[in-house]
C-alpha cells in the first residue's frame, strides 16, 4: 500500500472504531411485594431493570432519595406520585434516561365495624342496652418509651347484640400507618359506658400478622378480637 492509499484509510479506521461504542439502554418495572394493586404506602416496592449494555445505574426515586443498585427496592412513607428515574452509563461514558410513575396510596380508615359484642362481665343480660364506643389507643411514643394516648375514639352508641354488626363511621381522615403500627404499641379496645362509669370491655394489641391480604377497597383489614369482651373490625378504602 503505498503513502496515499494509507493516509486514504486513515479517517475510514477512525470512523470504524467510533461504531464500536455501544449506546446503553435504560428501562425497568416497578411492581409492589405482593404484586397486587394498588401500591401502598410503607409497602415494599421492586424495582426490575431491563437495561441493556450498562455498567452504572443511577437512581433517582423523586422523593429525595437515590441509589446506585442494579435493582433497588424502596418504599414511600406517604401516598402521592413520584417520578421514578434511571440514568445508566456504558463503558464508553455514554448515557440514557428514561423515567415512569408510580402512584402511591395510603390505607385510610373508614369505618370500624363492631362485630360481637358480650356483657356479661358487666352483669346485664345479652340482649341489654348499653353505651359503647372503641378505641384505639397508642401505647408508646417513636422512641419506645411509655405512652397512654388516644389515637382514635369513634362516638357512643347504644346498642344491643341485636344492633351487630355496627358500623362505626370514621369522622377524620386517619391513615393506617403499617410501618409504625407495631412501634406505636397500638391497642384496639372496646368500652362501655353505664352508671357513669367507663369499663373495658375488650382489648387487643396490635399485631402485624393478623393484618393479612390487602387487595380491593372495602375489604376489612384485620379481625381485631379479645379474649373476652367482643371484637371489631377495621375497614379501609385507599386514598
Amino acid at each position: 500500500m503505498n503513502r496515499y492509499a494509507a493516509l486514504l484509510c486513515l479517517p475510514l479506521m477512525f470512523a470504524l472504531s467510533c461504531d464500536e461504542e455501544i449506546q446503553p439502554t435504560s428501562d425497568f418495572e416497578i411492581s409492589d411485594s405482593d404484586h397486587s394493586d394498588p401500591i401502598l404506602s410503607w409497602e415494599t416496592i421492586e424495582l426490575h431493570n431491563l437495561s441493556l449494555n450498562a455498567v452504572k445505574y443511577q437512581w433517582d426515586f423523586g422523593n429525595g432519595t437515590s441509589s446506585t443498585d442494579f435493582e433497588p427496592t424502596l418504599n414511600y412513607p406517604q401516598g402521592g406520585t413520584y417520578t421514578i428515574v434511571l440514568t445508566t452509563e456504558s463503558v464508553d461514558g455514554l448515557k440514557e434516561v428514561t423515567e415512569r410513575q408510580v402512584v402511591v396510596k395510603d390505607r385510610v380508615i373508614k369505618h370500624l365495624v363492631l362485630e360481637h359484642l358480650t356483657l356479661s362481665s358487666l352483669g346485664l343480660e345479652p340482649d341489654s342496652k348499653v353505651d359503647v364506643f372503641l378505641a384505639i389507643r397508642q401505647n408508646r411514643d417513636n422512641e419506645g418509651l411509655p405512652l397512654d394516648k388516644v389515637w382514635y375514639q369513634t362516638e357512643m352508641v347504644n346498642i344491643s347484640t341485636g344492633d351487630l354488626p355496627y358500623r362505626f363511621t370514621v369522622s377524620q381522615k386517619v391513615i393506617l400507618d403499617m410501618s409504625a403500627l407495631n412501634g406505636m404499641g397500638l391497642s384496639f379496645n372496646i368500652y362501655a359506658r353505664l352508671n357513669d362509669q367507663t369499663y373495658l370491655l375488650g382489648s387487643n394489641g396490635f399485631s402485624g400478622g393478623s393484618v393479612g391480604s390487602l387487595t380491593v377497597p372495602g375489604v376489612p383489614l384485620a379481625l381485631i378480637t379479645s379474649s373476652v369482651g367482643g371484637a371489631f373490625s377495621v375497614e379501609c378504602d385507599y386514598e
